[in-house]
């Protein structure tokens, strides 16, 4: 047994050697040709020397790692020196749990560039802090390449001779350690001052972390209005380049990414808290990106005329879950101080729980633009909340005067489930973005449920799944407009694609263009509102909990192209206006081009206004449109004690199917003003006939309750087989011969008799003839017509000339007689 004292003493050794490194944990090489100096001063490492090769400085260390509470403090740096490369040669990865400083002689900071290169791994840990002038780049690198090709490298150390004065161009990776973050806390300096917590740089200075896998657990990354790079290499060489705006990496196409996870409440933040600056720039590039555990990556402009700069991401697969957050915003009083663009390009993006990307203006500058493009892109809104559902957003906050961010997806597949949503809004006086989706299929399903499975309501509705653009009730602002181009498009289970004003400003304008179908179908739930693809000012008059009964913005116009387009189960298409007073603008046009419009189970076609015009409808169908089971084709305008004329229905098409007693109904109805008309161009219509008021059959209708009636024209050459077969005369109504048939007495009988050719015979006695046809199959020749040939005249008759008809210019007078022999 006491033999086995010595494992355990030095496993508890190896644990307090790996948890508490020993106090020489800086020690520096012997590979340069000045060495570093290294000496400790207190809780202080103090390094001086080094190499220095023109306005570069050079440090080499077999170990660097610095304890909590302690500093490392590169000193005495000339003010002329801009890049401080530091590497690590001994194999064991650089732990990080201190302040790492730069300073000159009169000991204010050096505003020297910060590169630290370590193969084996750099940990970040929670009390880590940059008291830096410059950028700082710490990479998992074998190498720092220069522009004049000398390499310094941690793996293979270089002749004394081959330090260079150019400038760094490139970081090359082998078999890169991975780099962790773990960094929040705040430190004090020597000098008593507070140092913000997490790795900062100046403001306007990059902050650049480039390894194998990056691991930001609830560290923070701040650069304000500088430059934040994050990137995860297997392997290639990544370009550097210094900019007026920081250093700037490039990712080869053929380079090998690995993995960034985010977690924690990890904080990435390019934002300049004293507004001198716009908001920064952020790039992530990795092969697998998991942003997890509410962590927020922003850049924010707070005042100035400058637009932010972009945020940027790139990787193979993106997961975005619990509250996350990626946002640039505004606050400027400028117009141009514009928050910057958000840009994601990915094969697979995946958001739920709360997640959010977003694009804000809460000032006078615009949103910026959102733009992804992926293969894939699924949102599901299961965990989240309403004050947070999971969504990609541009929007106009109450009180901004800056526009709305335009939000543009290009995907082969968009998929949105259980309350997540796709939204472009306004509550200022700017007008929201424009909302672009171009996928191959669009799917939109259901509403948002709590842990329990019931549905989550917010002001009498439900929390649907959808695509929105919207001015909202406080803005003055326009709605953005919506356009969709996809394969095939469809909403179930109370998903909703609206455009919607729900104050002053007008609805924008909803487009969806799908080269194979569009399918709407069911509800919420049970007495829960329906499937729904409007454009609305205040929402729907028939749908309970529909919306702001006080907007008065008009409507927008809703526009559907696609071959074959399917409502049924109580699912809506629908323009409307739900504010009953006079003053509102009222709703827009529903315009759909189709091969089919199939209507089933209460399917809907719906243009209704409280008030005012009500809404047109103009359907243009090459083949048919079938309406079953109590389904609706409708414009409707007027409540009770309120006017409002019913809006004009158009139908153009082959042919218009329903079951009679099904009570499937076409309508322009009104309450107390004037009923709309109903124009139908069709081959023919079946099932369904004009009455003058609805009844429980299927109807065509344009009545008014209290007004004057509408009216209904059908241009339809068929005769509707459901109406009743006129009677007929059981007995001849004249029995006199037409005068123009003059009866030869010396007939005895009439006889009927064909001639001509073609195996016909010449009387109806004879045989079928054998004779052949025959035919001239030579090829016309070319005629010359004389000079002085008379003119051409078009014939006008005919006339026999021994057996010949002879075209003649001039109609023949003849008397007509009937011949009977």
């Amino acid at each position: 047994m006491r033999r086995m004292k010595w494992p355990f003493l030095l496993l508890s050794l190896v644990a307090i050697g790996y948890g508490q490194p020993s106090l020489a944990q800086i020690r520096a090489d012997s590979s340069l040709p000045t060495n570093s100096r290294v000496r400790r001063q207190g809780n202080t490492t103090i390094i001086t020397e080094g190499t220095r090769t023109g306005n570069n400085l050079f440090h080499s260390f077999e170990n660097f790692s610095i304890l909590r509470n302690q500093t490392a403090s590169f000193r005495n740096i000339d003010s002329n020196v801009t890049h401080i490369f530091s590497r690590v040669t001994g194999g064991t990865a650089s732990r990080i749990n201190g302040l790492l400083e730069a300073l000159q002689a009169n000991g204010q900071v050096s505003s020297a560039n910060f590169f630290l290169i370590n193969p084996r791994g750099v940990l970040f840990g929670r009390h880590a802090a940059l008291n830096l002038g410059g950028s700082f780049l710490a990479s998992t690198a074998e190498s720092i390449r220069f522009a004049d090709g000398v390499e310094f490298s941690a793996v293979n150390l270089q002749p004394s001779p081959l330090l260079t004065v150019s400038v760094p161009v490139g970081l090359q990776f082998g078999r890169p350690g991975s780099l962790r973050n773990e960094s929040r806390s705040n430190l004090v300096r020597p000098f008593g001052e507070p140092i913000a917590g997490g790795l900062q740089v100046a403001p306007g200075e990059t902050l650049a972390l480039v390894g194998g896998q990056v691991d930001v657990s609830g560290g923070y990354l701040t650069a304000p209005g500088g430059r934040v790079e994050l990137g995860s290499v297997a392997s290639g060489e990544v370009a550097i380049r210094e900019t007026p705006l920081g250093w700037e990496l490039n990712y080869p196409a053929a380079a090998q990414f690995g993995t960034i996870n985010f977690s924690n409440q990890a904080t990435v933040n390019a934002t300049d808290l004293t507004g001198n600056r716009p908001g920064g720039s952020i790039q992530i590039r990795a092969d697998q990106l998991n942003i997890t555990g509410s962590t927020v990556i922003v850049s924010d402009t707070l005042a100035g005329n400058r637009p932010g700069q972009p945020l940027v991401i790139r990787a193979e697969q993106v997961n975005l879950s619990e509250f996350s957050l990626l946002s640039t915003a505004t606050f400027a009083n400028s117009n141009t101080g514009n928050s910057g663009p958000i840009r994601l390009q990915t094969e697979r993006l995946s958001m739920q729980s709360g997640s959010q990307i977003t694009t804000v203006t809460a000032g006078a500058g615009n949103a910026g633009h959102l733009s992804i493009v992926a293969e894939a892109i699924e949102l599901n809104g299961r965990g989240g909340a309403i004050i947070s559902p999971t969504a990609l957003l541009s929007t106009a906050l109450e009180g901004s005067s800056g526009r709305g961010g335009n939000l543009t997806l290009s995907t082969r597949s968009l998929r949105l489930a259980a309350g997540a949503e796709i939204a472009a809004d306004t509550s200022g006086a700017g007008r929201a973005g424009a909302l672009r989706i171009r996928a191959t299929t669009i799917e939109l399903d259901g509403v948002l449920r709590n842990s329990r499975g019931g549905v989550v309501v917010r002001e009498g509705r439900p929390f649907s799944t959808g695509i929105f653009a919207d001015s909202n009730e406080t803005a003055t602002g326009r709605g953005g407009s919506i356009q969709i181009s996809t394969k095939r498009l469809r909403l179930s289970n109370g998903a909703v694609i609206q455009t919607n004003s729900e104050g002053v400003g007008d609805a924008g304008n909803l487009t969806i263009r799908a080269a194979e179908s569009v399918e709407l179908t069911g509800a919420a739930g049970p007495g829960l509102p329906p499937t729904t693809i409007f454009a609305a000012s205040g929402g729907l008059p028939s749908i309970q909990g529909g919306g702001e009964p006080t907007a008065t913005g008009r409507g927008g116009t809703l526009t559907i192209q696609t071959p074959n387009l399917e409502v049924q189960n109580g699912a809506v298409i629908a323009v409307s206006s739900l504010n009953p007073d006079e003053l509102a603008a009222g709703a827009g046009s529903l315009n759909i081009q189709a091969e089919q419009i199939r209507l089933d189970r209460r399917g809907r076609l719906v243009a209704e206004s409280a008030s005012g015009q009500g809404g047109d409808i103009d359907l243009r169908i090459q083949e048919a449109l079938v309406l079953r089971r109590n389904s609706q084709v409708s414009t409707s305008a007027g409540v009770e004690n309120r006017g409002g004329d019913g809006g004009n229905l158009t139908i153009d098409t082959g042919f218009i199917l329903a079951a009679p007693v099904e009570d499937s109904d076409i309508r322009a109805n009104a309450f107390t003003g004037r009923g709309g008309r109903v124009t139908i161009t069709a081959d023919a219509i079946l099932g369904t006939t004009p009455q003058p008021q609805p009844t429980n059959l299927s109807d065509i209708t344009a009545s008014s309750t209290f007004g004057t009636p509408g009216e209904v024209i059908i241009r339809s050459p068929n005769v509707n087989p459901s109406t009743a077969t006129p009677a007929l005369a059981s007995v001849p109504l004249s029995d006199r011969p037409a005068q123009g048939c003059e009866v030869v007495q010396s007939s005895s009988r009439a006889e009927f008799f064909t001639t001509g050719r073609s195996g016909l015979s010449p009387t109806p006695y004879e045989p079928l003839s054998d004779s052949e046809i025959l035919a001239d199959l030579r090829f016309p020749q070319a005629e010359t017509v004389p000079a002085d040939a008379a003119p051409i005249v078009e014939a006008a008759g005919w006339r026999m000339n021994e057996g010949i008809i002879v075209l003649v210019a001039n109609t023949p007078v003849s008397s007509q007689h009937c011949h009977s022999r």
